[in-house]
């Protein structure tokens, strides 16, 4: 599998070099025109943010940001947030994407707390880390859907999240949320229940609460980055790992594994969180740009990873990935018994609203 390789924007972005490189994720086109993807909300921050472009003027400076794999939907989304925060800043504010260059995911985090980048489209390790006390979100089987996932990131869980957050040095969004997809498991070993995962060797990130639960299960979990999936799964050091299709698909896993197992065991959110060292050192005007260009390309990149799974898992298959579905019933009940075990960790009345968002 090909090295991430830095990726740099220069002063220009121009919509065509924008349009190329997200044919090659998917061929969904980008630039000045409007996407399916933008709700209506979105679309009046636009043409609100249009107006105002031609009554403010911005600092110049440079947005570092990165994500954890190049070619990915999580790029796509800060190459999105790129070409909009030049265009409404007139090209007063530019970005440079890291892809896959800056280390582990909790390194990055590090790297974020003080200021080193600026913008990261996160993982769920980075909420295991700092805000375990609010981590309804990294329960396997316990949100069933997107609106689910959203009454808790928006209501007090969410927000009680997003306290602990800024006590670590950390910003993120209550408004919009990124959302790949569902997660899914991928093996070169046939697995039908939950029972077939004992002894599985199993690639997960540093979640606690998903090595807790895959653990229960039997699996022999191995904490991998993001970025090193691709050789652990090529060189047998694991024989699985789970994400959701569209992440398997750009990292080319249909290559190394024979089956994608329908578990929907996750659905699978990545927060993007930002430097509250370097955000708060910024003028308000740049601040209230930075957070619309940010909420447009979260609601533009959530359109787009629905349209590219169902093309990505036709590819997929082309190449001769089998994908397995399953009854879910025997993995959830498994999942499912640690709950009242990794809820001992969480705040005060957050169980209770739990129970509130996903009834």
């Amino acid at each position: 599998m090909k090295k991430s390789k830095m990726r740099c924007f220069a002063v220009i972005l121009t919509a065509a070099m924008t349009g190329c490189f997200l044919a090659g994720c998917g061929g969904t086109p980008s630039g000045t025109q409007k996407t399916e993807g933008q709700t209506e909300a979105a679309q009046e921050r636009v043409t609100d943010a249009k107006s105002d472009a031609s009554e403010k003027v911005y600092p110049s400076m440079q947005i570092d940001m990165a994500c954890n794999n190049s070619n990915s939907p999580d790029e796509s989304l800060l190459l999105k947030f790129a070409e909009l925060v030049e265009e409404r800043s007139s090209g007063s504010v530019t970005a440079v994407v890291f892809a896959g260059t800056l280390g582990s995911e909790l390194e990055i985090d590090e790297q974020i707390r003080s200021g080193t980048v600026h913008m990261y489209v996160s993982a769920t390790s980075t909420i295991s880390t700092y805000a375990p006390d609010y981590n309804t979100f990294s329960v396997p089987y316990v949100y069933s859907d997107r609106d689910q996932v959203m009454a808790s990131w928006q209501g007090s869980i969410g927000e009680g999240l997003r306290q602990k957050y800024a006590e670590a040095g950390i910003y993120t969004s209550g408004d919009t949320l990124f959302i790949r997809g569902m997660r899914e498991l991928t093996s070169n070993k046939m697995v039908k229940t939950a029972d077939d995962v004992r002894g599985l060797k199993l690639r997960l990130p540093s979640t606690a609460e998903w090595v807790t639960v895959w653990s229960k299960m039997g699996a022999n979990v191995a904490t991998i980055s993001s970025a090193e999936v691709f050789s652990a799964l090529q060189t047998g050091v694991v024989d699985a790992q789970e994400n959701p299709i569209i992440s398997n698909h750009d990292k080319g896993l249909q290559e190394v594994q024979k089956y994608t197992i329908m578990t929907d065991h996750i659905v699978d959110m990545l927060p993007v969180i930002y430097s509250k060292k370097w955000f708060d050192g910024l003028d308000p005007d740049t601040r209230e740009l930075i957070k619309e260009c940010l909420d447009d390309a979260t609601d533009w990149a959530n359109q787009y990873a629905i349209e590219v799974t169902e093309e990505n898992k036709a590819e997929m298959e082309a190449a001769g990935m089998e994908f397995i579905e399953v009854d879910t019933s025997s993995f959830k009940e498994s999942a499912l018994s640690c709950l009242d075990e990794l809820a001992k960790n969480w705040a005060d009345g957050v169980y209770d609203q739990l129970m509130k968002d996903i009834s």
